[in-house]
């Protein structure tokens, strides 16, 4: 059900909106990019419909002939917000790991790849 991007009413998605036509709630315009389905704050142009003009003022009534009431609608519905996916993996790509073992740890690893199997001599070092 489409919303009102400014107070949150609930809009027929069937409604007819023209360029004067206003939210029964608060009286906005209807017909202004942030209620549109093309609008993309992060797109180019602010609008995902590549044909249509700049829009000076996004949140007042516009001639565009592409609008089209956003079906989702509400503030940023239907938009992804791309800072906070980005933000999302950029945080999971540097997060920390497991924990990485300590210098006594790593040594005594070290030094178990390097002991001579039971049973065997360690063979004698050429000199």
């Amino acid at each position: 059900m489409s919303a009102c991007h400014f107070c949150g009413t609930s809009l027929d998605p069937k409604m007819r909106i023209v360029k004067d036509t206003v939210c029964p709630s608060c009286g906005r315009d209807l017909h202004a990019c942030v209620q549109c389905r093309h609008y993309d704050r992060n797109a180019h142009n602010q609008c995902r419909e590549p044909q249509a003009e700049w829009v000076t003022d996004r949140e007042r009534r516009n001639f565009c002939d592409y609008y089209a009431l956003n079906p989702v609608g509400g503030k940023g519905a239907g938009v992804p917000d791309r800072e906070k996916a980005a933000r999302s993996k950029l945080d999971s790509f540097f997060a920390p790991g497991p924990a990485k073992p300590g210098p006594a740890e790593a040594r005594s690893k070290l030094d178990s790849l390097f002991k001579p199997a039971p049973g065997k001599d360690p063979e004698p070092d050429d000199e």
